[in-house]
């Protein structure tokens, strides 16, 4: 593994620092159920319920509620993660820098959600901000990561043959959830009752077209015991932890705030969330 840059030093400490603030300014209302909801028909003639107040009043109340709880998984793990992670990396750990990697990818993720996804609000540039400084954080430290290295001093013959299921098991498991969801409405040309007021998917955009290809190319790669396997498997499942914890508070928050959750989605996902959790741990123990 070469060494973590100056840039790349910089780079996680300037995102630390604003996704700070991004975080404190989104969970700035508190508590769910204080805000006072508005009525919006959308373009579809849906009728959506928007938060009403705080920095996501434009949104709806359900994608608010999703974006608090990213807000708290960022400032309680993600942030946390970024820095810890950083200074082992900075001081040659070669697992440290694996999960670096995966931080920022989860950073990337995240913020180019809200860059994307959430109406247009006051920290639109800081979205912006920190979704350009995460893919660059990410790019240096792939090129600074050495799959050949993991791969020698992989210690986890079962743990690789575990995480080859689990890459091709989560990748067509997104993929059935995603195009269960779409596949209908395509089909019949009904509203898609899930887009509510806004123009279009960003998070099923990034898990279909990034998410999903990464889950099966590194699944394929691991089974072939290339070192391009061991490199993009432990990416995957390091941003699996941190998204997927972020999913499962995600849900969790919805259900607090008296919204509807689908069991079955609900019961997959956190499937996921436990298996990869589990798995991630157990990976970067792996690693010698």
């Amino acid at each position: 593994m070469k060494p973590v840059t100056r840039t790349q030093a910089t780079l996680a400490s300037i995102i630390a620092v604003l996704s700070l603030f991004a975080c404190l300014a989104g969970l700035a209302p508190g508590i769910p159920g204080t805000d006072s909801p508005a009525t919006f028909r959308s373009v579809r003639g849906e009728s959506v319920e928007l938060q009403g107040r705080g920095l996501y009043r434009l949104d709806s109340v359900s994608f608010a509620a999703q974006a608090k709880a990213q807000d708290l998984v960022t400032l309680f793990l993600g942030i946390p993660l970024l820095v810890v992670s950083l200074v082992f990396a900075m001081r040659g750990s070669l697992r440290a820098g694996v999960l670096l990697a995966g931080t920022f990818a989860y950073f990337a993720y995240t913020y180019a959600t809200y860059a994307f996804g959430l109406q247009y609000n006051s920290l639109f540039p800081v979205y912006v901000a920190l979704f350009g400084l995460s893919v660059w954080g990410l790019v240096l430290r792939l090129a600074g990561l050495d799959g050949s290295r993991i791969r020698e001093g992989f210690r986890g013959p079962r743990i690789r043959k575990a995480a080859v299921v689990f890459d091709f098991l989560a990748g067509a498991l997104i993929l059935l959830i995603w195009m269960g969801r779409l596949l209908p409405n395509l089909i019949s040309g009904a509203n898609t009752t899930f887009i509510e007021h806004y123009t279009t998917l960003p998070i099923q955009v990034m898990d279909l077209s990034l998410v999903v290809p990464l889950a099966l190319v590194s699944g394929v790669n691991l089974a072939r015991d290339r070192p391009l396997g061991y490199l993009l498997t432990g990416l995957f499942l390091m941003k699996g932890i941190t998204l997927g914890l972020a999913v499962g508070a995600m849900i969790l928050w919805s259900a607090f705030a008296g919204l509807s959750v689908d069991p079955g989605e609900t019961a997959v996902f956190a499937a996921i969330i436990g298996a990869g959790v589990s798995l991630g741990v157990a990976w970067l123990r792996a690693i010698r």
